[in-house]
């Protein structure tokens, strides 16, 4: 069971703890910790019971499941230990669970849609890091964009004018996603509409400014995907004119 906190971050709604061993950022409210009691003390048997992610690109450094708890489901993601240098190159830096953790709170305070982070846990001992993980809010019927592409082109555009605008908003921002591969985009088709969650934010960098050239560098795999999905220059132009038109006019 969590013990009572030490602490309250400047974050709205957010607790950070020390225990036996475990630094805990995370939500209040019982789904952080339910998903604290199930997760420790022995994580593997979570991860087993959980359903795994396919995807062409498994990593050997993370573990990603979908679990379900008291009726709720939620996403769940391990980052490895790996090894000792590991652990010693790690004592003053983030995890990279940490790292996602502090992203997704600023794309929510932005209003950049991700699934709502719920808990990140590192294991210390000593400073230093073992494994991390992080659990977030799970999107029902959502699938990445890579894997939901449409035929239809008049879909296809609806689809590309909302990423242009979340991603625009973000670089306006002064943040770089880091990876825009279209595995990261998440696409959910609600209401009629298209909505579309960024994930995978532990290679976020984040600035003052809006700088031109690093935004259009951070778009080299969003484009590199559309390249491959669609073969059409002017469906490519068009997510790059969506994308200049709702970047900030501070930005543009």
């Amino acid at each position: 069971m969590l013990v009572k906190s030490h602490g309250v971050c400047s974050k709205p709604q957010i607790v950070r703890q020390r225990y036996e061993g475990l630094w805990i950022e995370r939500v209040k409210g019982r789904d952080a910790e339910n998903i604290f009691d199930a997760l420790f003390p022995d994580p593997d048997e979570l991860f087993a019971k959980g359903a795994g992610i396919q995807s062409p690109w498994q990593s050997e450094t993370t573990d990603k499941v979908i679990v379900n708890l008291s009726g709720k489901s939620y996403f769940l993601k391990r980052y490895k230990c790996l090894g000792f240098k590991y652990r010693i190159k790690n004592i003053f830096r983030k995890s990279r669970a940490k790292k996602s953790w502090d992203a997704a709170w600023s794309f929510y305070q932005q209003g950049i849609p991700t699934p709502l982070p719920l808990i990140c846990v590192e294991e210390r001992k000593w400073r230093l890091l073992g494994g991390a993980f992080l659990a977030t809010a799970f999107l029902p019927e959502s699938k990445s964009l890579l894997d939901c592409w449409p035929e239809n082109t008049e879909i296809q555009r609806r689809i590309l004018q909302t990423a242009a605008k979340i991603i625009a908003k973000m670089h306006s921002g002064g943040i770089l996603h880091g990876d825009l591969n279209w595995r990261n985009l998440l696409v959910q088709e609600k209401g009629g509409g298209y909505h579309i969650f960024l994930v995978d934010l532990d290679g976020c960098r984040f600035s003052r400014s809006f700088n031109p050239d690093s935004a259009e560098k951070d778009l080299a795999h969003f484009l590199r995907d559309l390249h491959r999905a669609s073969g059409d220059r002017q469906i490519q132009e068009y997510f790059l004119s969506q994308w200049k038109q709702s970047l900030s006019p501070a930005s543009s």
